[in-house]
């Protein structure tokens, strides 16, 4: 009889191949994906970006849980027996060959060096905030602020975001720009932001360089452009649109802010407009993210119960 860490070693084995597999399946996909979401409204773009991000790890699991209940399994699993049992089962594990024994070792090794590499990125990212928290001071506004001559402005923090400015950057900014930038970071804190690009980022890890590097971007351009109109509306009548501009533009100025100020200049141009057809947009791009998460999750039970079971021969 196989031991129960065998049986859940191999089941999270098989997570894990199907991840890879549905990785490079999405990979594909997303350049598609991608230019649909080029004309929607930033929030929801980044949210489906986020989405469609996550479906080849959240999809292989439930394929992996559905494979565990044979009566849930076999209606997609191609018929098959085992000697003479043709019933519904649970992966045949037999780990009777060096090759099987070895390609189980192999997996928990590296899923043992995925973990331990997420933890260790976390005990960073702790240390990283914990010495900001010594060196920095309250403002009674809702921000940290150090001492440094370089102007930065930072929304630091995955669990419990805070907003952090340099010395150099506060005496260089008068009172209606500092409030621009705290407001634009304020936003990125209340949507979690760093959280939400962490998780994409280890959930892309398997993608092809060029397609993670893609989807990283973008989700963070469209973050950045969802955070820009929460923090116009929030300041109201206190800021021009030009004024704000130019504003995060000299604090954030970059390759891609062309673009970035066009989707902020769109968006106020079209608030109160066509919200019929939006929703009717974001109602089709969910619906498509749900037909292909079905559709990876019936494809990982339907491949991944024979092609586990070979793997244990």
């Amino acid at each position: 009889m196989t031991s129960p860490f065998i049986v859940f070693s191999y089941y999270l084995l098989g997570w894990v191949l199907l991840s890879i597999a549905l990785s490079w399946v999405s990979a594909a996909l997303y350049p598609y994906f991608s230019r649909q979401l080029k004309n929607y409204h930033p929030v929801q773009a980044t949210r489906h970006t986020f989405m469609f991000g996550l479906l080849a790890p959240v999809t292989s699991g439930l394929g992996t849980l559905v494979l565990a209940s044979p009566q849930l399994a076999f209606p997609l699993v191609a018929s098959h027996c085992h000697n003479d049992s043709c019933a519904p089962h649970t992966l045949h594990i037999e780990m009777s060959s060096i090759l099987s024994s070895s390609t189980l070792a192999l997996g928990a090794a590296a899923l043992l060096v995925l973990c331990m590499a997420m933890v260790w990125q976390l005990r960073g990212n702790h240390r990283y905030e914990r010495m900001l928290q010594q060196l920095s001071e309250a403002d009674s506004l809702g921000y940290r602020w150090f001492d440094s001559p370089k102007p930065v402005a930072r929304c630091i923090g995955l669990f419990h975001p805070q907003v952090y400015f340099s010395s150099g950057l506060l005496n260089s900014m008068d009172t209606k720009q500092r409030q621009v930038v705290l407001a634009q970071n304020l936003a990125r804190a209340a949507r979690h932001e760093n959280l939400c690009y962490w998780l994409l980022k280890w959930a892309t890890v398997a993608w092809p360089q060029t397609g993670k590097q893609r989807i990283r971007q973008e989700f963070l351009q469209r973050s950045s452009s969802s955070c820009d109109i929460k923090a116009f509306k929030v300041l109201g009548e206190k800021v021009n649109v030009d004024f704000f501009i130019e504003t995060l533009e000299r604090i954030y100025g970059q390759a891609r802010w062309q673009e970035r100020q066009q989707i902020f200049r769109r968006e106020l141009g079209t608030q109160g407009s066509g919200a019929t057809a939006t929703k009717h947009r974001t109602l089709l791009i969910f619906a498509q993210i749900t037909t292909l998460g079905l559709a990876f999750t019936v494809s990982a039970v339907y491949l991944g119960h024979p092609m586990l079971e070979i793997f244990s021969r």
